[in-house]
């Protein structure tokens, strides 16, 4: 039977949803930053991680029951691949216990830091993520791979660099703002994302379960974690403020935008990887700066332009392969020369997923 000629190429539906991951980041940070220091009344962070996952999963079960087509259908396959196979289930619980622990770590961050500070110490993960792809994944990575990964580094360093002074943010800085706490919350969420990430990517691809079902696997595990850390951390203060204190119409929309961000970054590691899935976010640091500078008054450098154009070349330099560069660095410390001709073959295999629908 030939290939049906209605399905959308798959490169077609990558760019698609790296392009809206970067908008939905984007807005996240800016509601978060808004929402934590801007506003009067501080809402309890552990309960709007808890409600995230909690919005996660229902959208990830509507996701499940349209791709059936029915309930029924829904059901039916959440018992055959989870209930089913419960240690397949109790695996991931690994990466959503450490997932809990990174968006707890995102707030507290986000609370004492402003939105550039925390997201150019938060991209070492860049870095950190292409290792654990190369040990987890024993994924091959050209030299040109990772010079692209720690220009990236460099190049969100350059957006954030200021040479007349120190952060000026006068609209948000907060009395209550430790600097030290938001710095160890941000490298904390930083060891915590690149293995969390490329363990939950390894279980994607790396079996015929359905990506929503492993999404409903772990966020039923997330949310679990989540309220654990409410009735641990916040229990006092839930009682006497209440369980949705400060709950504004704008909160919402954060935790809703929460939810879509994170069903959207498991379908960049079904059709791309977690490195791509920094590159994306990587767009997002130069949008939210932007923002910060005609929301928040926060004031950026020259470097901001050479930073930026230095983020775009080192995605273009991931992306596009050099047959000159094409030695390959792997977990067995081992790298080898190849012909440019067949490592052009090798890199468009990486690049080439398969063309399933979503």
């Amino acid at each position: 039977m030939a290939p049906s000629t209605n399905q959308t190429p798959a490169y077609v539906i990558k760019l698609v949803v790296l392009v809206l991951m970067s908008a939905t980041t984007t807005a996240y940070l800016i509601l978060l930053r808004w929402t934590r220091v801007v506003a009067t009344d501080k809402y309890i962070t552990t309960i709007a991680v808890a409600l995230q996952e909690v919005i996660k999963f229902f959208m990830a079960l509507v996701v499940l029951i349209w791709q059936n087509r029915s309930i029924v259908g829904a059901v039916r396959m959440i018992k055959s691949e989870a209930i089913d196979k419960p240690y397949d289930t109790l695996k991931m619980a690994v990466p959503s216990f450490v997932y809990a622990l990174q968006n707890n770590m995102m707030y507290i961050a986000l609370s004492n830091l402003d939105v550039p500070i925390q997201q150019i110490l938060y991209q070492l993960k860049i870095p950190a993520t292409a290792l654990c792809s190369v040990f987890i994944l024993r994924r091959s990575l050209s030299y040109q791979q990772w010079a692209a990964c720690f220009m990236v580094f460099a190049g969100l360093a350059m957006v954030e660099y200021n040479p007349e002074g120190p952060y000026k943010s006068p609209q948000t800085t907060a009395s209550d703002q430790n600097v030290f706490i938001g710095i160890s919350a941000v490298m904390v969420a930083v060891f915590c994302s690149p293995f969390a990430g490329v363990y939950f990517e390894k279980m994607v691809k790396e079996s015929d379960t359905s990506i929503w079902v492993r999404n409903l696997q772990m966020y039923a595990w997330t949310t679990t974690a989540a309220f654990l850390a409410v009735i641990t951390k916040d229990l006092a203060t839930v009682r006497e403020k209440g369980f949705f204190f400060a709950y504004t119409p704008l909160v919402w929309v954060l935790l809703c935008i929460g939810g879509v961000n994170g069903l959207l970054v498991s379908l960049v590691l079904k059709y791309a990887d977690n490195i791509v899935k920094c590159f994306a976010a990587s767009v997002s640091i130069i949008l939210s700066t932007i923002l910060s500078y005609f929301i928040f008054q926060y004031e950026f450098g020259p470097g901001f332009i050479i930073g930026g154009m230095i983020v775009c070349s080192a995605i273009c330099i991931y992306a596009i392969p050099l047959p000159c560069l094409g030695t390959k660095w792997t977990s067995s410390s081992t790298s080898k020369k190849i012909s440019g001709a067949s490592y052009d073959k090798l890199r468009s295999a990486t690049l080439n997923t398969d063309n399933d629908e979503i």
